[in-house]
């Protein structure tokens, strides 16, 4: 194999790679890159097993076929610190070295490798999926990442379920503490409901995708397929049942309160500093004349207290404790201005809406009230 790269190039091709890379694996394999070079191009992949990416290594020269692993991290080193140089030369030697060589300057480098066929085995995806705007997709993702949990349980699931329908896209997550929904209406080449169960890694990796304006998904053989420009990535589907979602989000909500987003991020960012450092409780005090108190305090004895006045508000006096962390994560996720905090009492899950044009989606956030007596 030899092949003629630009460096910027394929720069920006091991920042996408090595963070599917494993590092700790006990398969020394999946601490490597499988680099690929064929009449088509060269190509560049990684895996951990569970997550795959593949990407083209854009104004390459194919010199000869073939097909190389090489140790990501020491590769990624030597590549960026050639970044000053335009093109690389990369060739195979007789004893299965990878001899690294810039064209402008006078060093060499020979990397250990491992055979090409020790590599777990590429999948193409299915020709047939959906094409999603970039933009939306990564609004969508961004919404419901922040309550995707760390393990599989009853009530807590470490994915994101999606729902694709005819004119609908769904995406749901939830750590039994809190529940993320986000839909958005468009054209989706389906003719019937689709669910998969998407693992988190996989939907962080292509939060950084940035070739181009749209998303393509797909699903075959119980994997699920990103690609976007010249980039491949692909995920096991996960296997959990989902819980019944819909019995979480309130509909008896008679206490509405609406807030301005930055103005309460500002103050719970703030009062979190003393709060309890294992529950996060922040206590909210809402009056039916729209004024809003928060406090906290720690075990050291440090207290904190702010307040604020509502854009609108409707209902009784309501006292309940929240999570300021889940609180915070939510906020962040979102730009809009405006939020509606939808409540019962204290003692049932509160609702999170951004206030938005109908045509930018729908977003909810349901967090359960922390029991602190």
């Amino acid at each position: 194999m030899e092949i003629k790269l630009n460096t910027k190039s394929l720069i920006e091709e091991i920042g996408y790679a090595l963070s599917v890379v494993e590092p700790k694996s006990t398969l020394p394999i999946l601490s490597h890159f499988l680099i690929n070079a064929t009449e088509a191009g060269c190509e560049i992949a990684a895996s951990d097993l569970e997550v795959t990416f593949r990407g083209k290594i854009a104004n390459s020269e194919v010199i000869k076929e073939g097909a190389i692993t090489v140790g990501a991290k020491s590769f990624s080193q030597i590549i960026r610190g050639f970044s000053q140089s335009n093109e690389l030369n990369l060739r195979v030697t007789e004893d299965r070295k990878l001899l690294v060589k810039p064209l402008s300057d006078n060093a060499e480098y020979f990397l250990n490798t491992l055979p090409a066929e020790d590599f777990p085995r590429l999948i193409e995806p299915s020709e047939k999926g959906f094409l999603i705007p970039m933009e939306v997709y990564k609004e969508m993702v961004k919404e419901v990442l922040v309550s995707v949990g760390g393990e599989d349980t009853r009530f807590s699931v470490s994915g994101v379920l999606f729902i694709i329908e005819p004119k609908t896209l769904t995406m749901v997550s939830t750590d039994s503490h809190r529940l993320s929904y986000s839909t958005r209406k468009f054209e989706l080449d389906t003719e019937s409901q689709q669910r998969f169960l998407v693992p988190k890694k996989v939907l962080h990796e292509t939060l950084k995708f940035s070739q181009s304006d749209t998303i393509y998904v797909s699903v075959k053989d119980s994997q699920i397929f990103f690609k976007s420009g010249e980039i491949l990535i692909y995920s096991r589907l996960k296997d959990t049942k989902f819980p019944a979602y819909e019995r979480v989000i309130p509909t008896d909500v008679p206490i509405n309160a609406v807030v301005n987003r930055v103005r309460m991020l500002e103050k719970l960012k703030r009062i979190l500093n003393v709060s309890d450092l294992k529950t996060k409780a922040i206590y909210f005090y809402f009056k039916n004349d729209g004024s809003v108190k928060l406090e906290t305090k720690n075990e050291q004895g440090d207290k904190g207290e702010e307040s604020f006045v509502c854009d609108s508000y409707t209902g009784e006096d309501v006292k309940l404790a929240l999570n300021g962390d889940y609180l915070i994560d939510f906020l962040t996720s979102i730009t809009d201005d405006k939020v509606q905090i939808k409540m019962k009492n204290s003692e049932s899950q509160c609702l999170f809406e951004p206030l938005r044009e109908e045509s930018k989606g729908i977003c909810k956030n349901v967090s359960m009230p922390l029991r602190t007596e």
